[in-house]
């Protein structure tokens, strides 16, 4: 075990993006994202939980727990141990704090799998694989393997640095202008839902990302846009009969602004666009990927997400909110987040582009997979990400209708994509 200096930072602020998860979260929106990672080797316990505990130090702002004080909820240092568990048969469930030793992050594993699920008030999506990759190195070590980090991986040697564990949203604020998102009520898929307590429905597709790459080229549009598109369509041609007009289809797409700010935090730091398309007679495949490479072209701009991050934080700084108590916040924090949040989306599609290990490390991976969740009227979460040359698109579902999956996955085979499915079969338990 390294020589490191011990953790002086004792709690921290929940960053801008955090605040509202804590007041949210109930047994419908869980609001944990999973990350997993499949070795070529089956996995030793008393190793990977050997390599989880030695991580403490490197990633203080995961080793945390959430307390609550008069004002704000906050991150405190978590003086217990995290423990892993084999992993369970229900997916991206609401972290139940107390059995997990106050930690807000779980790490799994069954057979060759290692399992990492995250509430989303720690970090977002590219923090968490920060964290997985460091992991598996770590773990890798302790079973004896000469991997070498080449830069690509947080190691325990290492001291986080102050930037690592700083709000960005905070931090990269400035007087330039406030942007607010317009209010548009979503479309919301109805159908016949499972039991949440009893699980989800997961669909996962794999295919080798170079045969993408001449589908997104051939439409003029990135593999992102392609991919969201897809879904909106997919979408249309299961429930066209059932959308209202005045209801159109929203996809949420998370951006990582680490893409457009120096940002080195572990935290959260991603902001939200919104593609809309409305229905119509007769709407073609074209006519929405048109209108969702416009919607990116108008939202992904820098001064667009440095607008949403000025009014974010100025909403944090206001002084009514600054003294509000936090029962009070609470209330407000629930009404505010019902309003801005999944009631005005359809569903949300993320992805996290390629994941880049070590060449000494690539001999014992297998494949990556990422889980979105899902919410309480937002019926579909998609996680996509590429690693090895393979892109993993993976819908975790709250319904048991999967036209919008069979829909999706058809089109590429279509377009001469060769995929694989996967599937847990929760629909054949209707």
């Amino acid at each position: 075990m390294p020589n490191r200096r011990p953790r002086d930072t004792t709690w921290f602020k929940l960053d801008n993006a955090a605040k509202i998860y804590p007041a949210l979260k109930n047994s419908k929106d869980s609001f944990v994202y999973r990350i997993a990672v499949r070795l070529k080797d089956t996995i030793k316990p008393d190793m990977l939980q050997d390599a989880l505990v030695d991580l403490a130090p490197r990633f203080p702002s995961m080793f945390v727990r959430i307390k609550h004080g008069f004002f704000w909820y906050y991150l405190e240092a978590n003086p217990k141990l995290p423990q892993i568990h084999p992993e369970p048969a229900l997916i991206n469930q609401k972290i139940d704090s107390q059995a997990n030793n106050h930690f807000f992050f779980s790490v799994f594993y069954y057979q060759n799998r290692i399992s990492l699920e995250t509430f989303h008030s720690l970090c977002d999506g590219d923090a968490a694989i920060e964290f997985m990759k460091a992991l598996i190195f770590r773990y890798l070590q302790l079973l004896g393997h000469d991997v070498k980090s080449d830069g690509k991986i947080l190691t325990v040697d290492q001291y986080p640095s102050p930037e690592e564990t700083e709000d960005s949203f905070v931090k990269y604020a400035d007087k330039s202008g406030k942007k607010r998102e317009a209010i548009i009520p979503a479309y919301h898929v109805r159908a016949k839902k499972f039991v949440y307590d009893e699980g989800r429905g997961v669909i996962t597709g794999r295919m080798k990302a170079e045969q993408l790459i001449p589908v997104s080229k051939k439409y003029g549009v990135t593999l992102t846009q392609y991919f969201v598109a897809l879904l909106t369509y997919a979408i249309y041609e299961s429930y066209n009969g059932f959308i209202p007009e005045n209801r159109p289809i929203k996809i949420a797409v998370p951006v990582n602004m680490r893409r457009y700010f120096p940002s080195k935090s572990l935290r959260n730091f991603t902001q939200y666009i919104h593609t809309i398309v409305h229905v119509k007679p007769n709407l073609t495949f074209r006519e929405v990927l048109d209108k969702v490479k416009r919607d990116f072209e108008e939202e992904i701009k820098l001064e667009t997400f440095q607008g949403s991050i000025n009014a974010n934080v100025y909403a944090e700084k206001n002084f009514f909110v600054r003294i509000m108590p936090l029962f009070l916040k609470k209330f407000v924090l629930g009404i505010v987040g019902t309003r801005l949040g999944s009631r005005l989306e359809t569903g949300t599609i993320s992805n996290v582009g390629i994941v880049t290990m070590p060449e000494s490390v690539m001999p014992y991976v297998e494949s990556f997979e990422f889980n979105l969740t899902t919410a309480a009227v937002s019926v579909h979460g998609i996680g996509i990400g590429t690693f090895n040359g393979i892109t993993t698109i993976s819908f975790l579902r709250s319904i048991y209708d999967t036209s919008v999956e069979r829909r999706f996955f058809k089109t590429l085979v279509n377009e001469g994509v060769e995929v694989t499915v996967e599937s847990n079969f929760w629909e054949d338990k209707a």
